[in-house]
């Protein structure tokens, strides 16, 4: 990956986790369905330890898994 693209790498992070982040706020809480990945693994956790909410956890779990990613 050339320096110059890794910027718009990030952004498109960003903004793929905002996405999801807003599905599952959107569609997934209200219905009380818990969906496979990283949302389904978010509304569990938000239901197991509701201090921090489900779009708060699916941003957490996307960029950790991402730093994992980054560095190996």
């Amino acid at each position: 990956m050339q320096r110059s693209s890794r910027p718009g790498w990030l952004f498109l992070s960003a903004y793929g986790t905002s996405l999801l982040a807003f599905g599952t706020a959107a569609f997934l809480l209200p219905c009380e369905l818990v969906a496979g990945g990283v949302s389904g693994i978010a509304v569990l956790f938000h239901r197991l330890l509701p201090w921090l909410s489900a779009p708060a956890w699916v941003a957490l779990l996307s960029w950790g898994l991402f730093l994992v990613g980054w560095l190996f």
